[in-house]
């Protein structure tokens, strides 16, 4: 993912690009690669032509010379900019391929939209001051080239004009903290970057995923699709409706079930994952990158770790992105599959994106629904060992019990009934694993049958 950073003189922009340089990102400056441009022959010779006068020496290129120049006349800036963004726009192509691992890219440009290069762009941020800000910081910044820094301003666009264009406003006014701005926007771009398909549905309307605008704390579900067929829709939509306090969020069921086959049908995806996100204003669907464990990764099972990490409210299907980057970064650093949460009195009581049953002697044992997300698959998981007649505890492990159990699997929409080969330092052995495959088969069975 590209993303621009632009903003008015003084807005800056070049704080928040040093931000992300400091969060680990690779930014392009494209103002300070513009400048070298003018050491090309090439390019100097096209711009004298251009301009009918020898204005650049491309051996000693004289910049407040150019300054001059550019910022006489809305011709003289036009004709810089034609010469000089195609060049860049090569150059930015090729920085772009030598970082091309990484997920999101930034450049910071003074002109984006002004110049039109903000076509090329996934996403554009506008860093937006206010005009007496700015021009405090422009005086204390250049105190004797004032008026002509000022006069540059004349050819950007307004604020107001800049902001509604972007996709993303951070406010750096010295008084609204950027952090938590640039926190949000980052998990924005996670969330985009996650987007599979050239459609997303906004409002049971057709559109581009630039449309999608959700940050945090939002309602959502994750529904799978298996041979263009949602699994367990019903029990899906019931749950948003839960999660919302039993309120309607702008989709009857009969709307949801559609809606889910409009995104199947445009997109021409049969199996993958559907979320659906809604927070009190907006409701989003759109499939995202899915992953399902293979035969032989089931039977090798999983393995996991635990962590003191809670939800804010179990029972509630809503995104937090602090909880999300707590849990996916023990996740990393232990290079496993899943994370275990852990709660103030040591029980293990679910996963961080599943949930999770243990076996001891031929009895199932699980935490109770008040401290859970009760998840559509465990539900349907616990009617399975009803009716394999298999005794159900609810019941939470405590964590350093572990050892005493047969053994242990998680459930989620991706992973239907999953293995747990390993907890830590801990590996269960081979005792449980007929009782946990006759309790995989028989909820494929249920599956299988909608």
């Amino acid at each position: 993912m590209l993303v621009g950073i632009t903003g008015s003189i003084a807005s800056g922009k070049s704080v928040i690009s040093r931000i992300f340089e400091t969060l680990g990102y690779s930014v392009f400056y494209a103002d300070d690669e513009a400048k070298k441009l003018y050491y090309s022959q090439e390019i100097a010779a096209a711009i004298n032509k251009k301009a009918g006068t020898d204005l650049i020496d491309f051996t000693k290129p004289d910049f407040v010379k150019i300054a001059e120049f550019i910022f006489l006349s809305p011709e003289n800036n036009s004709l810089i900019v034609n010469v000089l963004y195609p060049f860049l726009t090569d150059i930015l192509r090729q920085w772009q391929q030598k970082h091309s691992s990484e997920s999101v890219l930034f450049v910071e440009a003074a002109m984006i939209f002004e110049s039109g290069w903000n076509k090329i762009f996934n996403m554009t941020i506008c860093v937006f001051a206010d005009e007496n800000v700015r021009l405090q910081r422009l005086r204390a910044r250049n105190p004797y080239n004032f008026e002509n820094c000022l006069a540059r301003t004349r050819f950007q666009w307004k604020d107001d004009v800049k902001c509604r264009l972007a996709d993303f406003v951070i406010t750096n006014d010295g008084v609204s903290p950027v952090m938590p701005q640039i926190s949000d926007f980052l998990s924005r771009c996670e969330q985009m970057e996650n987007i599979v398909g050239n459609y997303i549905l906004k409002n049971h309307q057709l559109c581009d995923k630039q449309e999608y605008t959700l940050q945090n704390a939002f309602l959502y579900e994750v529904i799978r699709i298996k041979n263009s067929k949602p699994v367990f829709c019903v029990e899906h939509y019931e749950r948003l409706l839960h999660s919302n306090n039993d309120k309607p969020f702008g989709c009857d069921i009969e709307s949801f079930r559609n809606d889910i086959q409009t995104l199947i049908e445009v997109n021409d995806i049969h199996n993958c994952n559907v979320k659906v996100a809604y927070d009190s204003k907006d409701l989003f669907m759109f499939f995202i990158k899915s992953y399902y464990p293979d035969e032989e990764y089931h039977k090798k099972g999983a393995d996991v770790v635990c962590a003191n990490i809670m939800r804010d409210n179990p029972n509630v299907k809503r995104f937090n992105q602090t909880y999300r980057s707590n849990a996916d970064r023990v996740k990393n650093a232990n290079d496993v599959y899943e994370v275990l949460l852990v709660n103030n009195d040591g029980e293990i009581t679910e996963g961080s994106k599943s949930n999770v049953f243990f076996v001891k002697d031929n009895v199932i044992y699980t935490a109770p629904d008040n401290q859970v997300l009760i998840g559509i698959t465990r539900s349907k998981v616990i009617e399975t060992i009803k009716k394999l007649d298999i005794k159900l505890v609810f019941k939470p492990v405590h964590a350093d019990e572990i050892r005493f159990y047969d053994g242990a699997f998680l459930t989620g929409t991706s992973i239907d009934v999953f293995r747990i080969r390993r907890i830590g330092d801990f590996e269960f052995d081979d005792k449980a694993l007929n009782l946990i495959n006759d309790i995989s088969k028989g909820y494929i069975a249920e599956m299988n049958k909608l």
